[in-house]
């Protein structure tokens, strides 16, 4: 059975609690929540498979952040969701080598298309663990 070790980065208690109702059932996930940006960094680590953060979070700079991993742990997959993007933040994610953005909305859709994202990632996933072992 596959262990995808999966960091979400979210202040929003209704958004956590959406992000949990349909991932939850997924038993090949092995999600971790942080609702702050500092024990979220300091915890990453090369084990991490998959990073999913919101963009606006108090003290926190998603534009760094994704630096900082792409740097450090090239190999994490980043998902970036938020309510509200405009031209510069997509083209500024996506230069820093985000995988996939995801909007916000008002109902379950996004989250839905966040778990499909996981599901693209996972044979790439599943053969980096299969070559370390």
């Amino acid at each position: 059975m596959m262990n995808i070790i999966t960091y979400i980065l979210e202040d929003a208690e209704a958004d956590r609690d959406f992000i949990e109702f349909v991932l939850k059932d997924d038993d090949r996930l092995d999600i971790t929540y942080f609702y702050d940006p500092i024990s979220f960094k300091e915890n990453l680590s090369d084990d991490i498979n998959i990073v999913i953060t919101d963009v606006r979070i108090p003290h926190y700079d998603v534009f760094k952040t994704i630096e900082y991993i792409r740097d450090n742990f090239p190999g994490i997959y980043i998902i970036v969701m938020s309510g509200y993007f405009d031209d510069a933040i997509y083209e500024r994610l996506f230069e820093l080598g985000v995988d996939r953005v995801v909007k916000k909305g008002t109902d379950e859709k996004w989250v839905r298309r966040i778990a499909k994202y996981i599901n693209d990632f996972l044979p790439k996933i599943e053969l980096k663990q299969e070559l370390m072992k």
